[in-house]
């Protein structure tokens, strides 16, 4: 069995439920992302902020404790779908150790959007890492989504 982290960014809770109820099914260790400073818990500030970030291609610190990535043979990384991207607090964790990946796998919650840029985001941040193709979670039918992905990708956690 290889030894898998669930890492993931969430502002409003939504990625927090996917990211947890993720970890579980897979029997992984989860890392919740904290920036330094969060974005605002206003949804139109949020949105005004996030937007800037992302332009400026800004990576935030993170007070997240310290951990060894190199011990997980996967990990599956994820965050809410902003603007076709990752939250600038993935970003920030892709750069950092973008070195000690073996292999990602994408996830996000999406309004329609899907995983946009995600999957390209990690090509270009971690350039040995084998990547898997991710998964797209819909608000409202998180655990549908889940199971429907593991149910046709789940030999690669063996």
């Amino acid at each position: 069995m290889k030894k898998i982290l669930v890492v993931y960014y969430s502002l409003f809770g939504t990625t927090e439920l996917a990211a947890e109820y993720l970890a579980e099914k897979v029997k992984a260790d989860l890392l919740k992302l904290i920036p330094e400073k969060d974005y605002s818990f206003d949804y139109n500030t949020a949105v005004k902020e996030a937007r800037l970030d992302i332009e400026k291609e800004f990576c935030p610190k993170l007070i997240n404790k310290e951990i060894d990535i190199g011990q997980y043979d996967m990990i599956f990384v994820g965050g809410p779908n902003w603007f076709k991207c990752f939250p600038p607090p993935i970003i920030s964790f892709l750069k950092n150790n973008s070195k000690k990946f073996k292999t990602v796998i994408p996830f996000c919650t999406h309004g329609g959007g899907g995983l946009g840029k995600m999957e390209m985001q990690i090509q270009q941040k971690c350039l040995n890492v084998t990547l898997i193709n991710g998964i797209a979670i819909s608000p409202d039918t998180i655990t549908e989504n889940i199971d429907s992905w593991l149910e046709v990708n789940g030999t690669i956690l063996k």
